[in-house]
């Protein structure tokens, strides 16, 4: 039977906690390709967390992730293997 190998996806959320996305940054930069992502709003919209918007993309071999302040969301584009780099960035995020 010849299954078809799936992209990872994996969300993560933090409910209680922000995660600074200027020290992530700094932490993560000298490793992985890092890029401020910005999202801004408009100047009368009504949203609990407009200021919260930005994310960080943080890309090495195989896998990339895209960082807010409450979310964490790692994908592939097609299916591979974690290399080391990889590997190193999902235990990174996890901590």
């Amino acid at each position: 039977m010849d299954e078809k190998t799936e992209p990872y996806h994996h969300v993560r959320f933090r409910w209680w906690t922000r995660l600074e996305l200027g020290e992530v940054s700094a932490g993560l930069d000298d490793e992985f390709d890092v890029k401020m992502m910005p999202r801004p709003g408009t100047k009368y919209e009504v949203a609990i967390h407009k200021d919260d918007r930005s994310e960080l993309e943080v890309k090495s071999d195989t896998l990339t992730a895209l960082l807010s302040s409450f979310r964490a969301v790692l994908s592939q584009r097609e299916p591979a293997p974690f290399t080391p780099r990889a590997r190193a960035q999902n235990v990174s995020l996890k901590n």
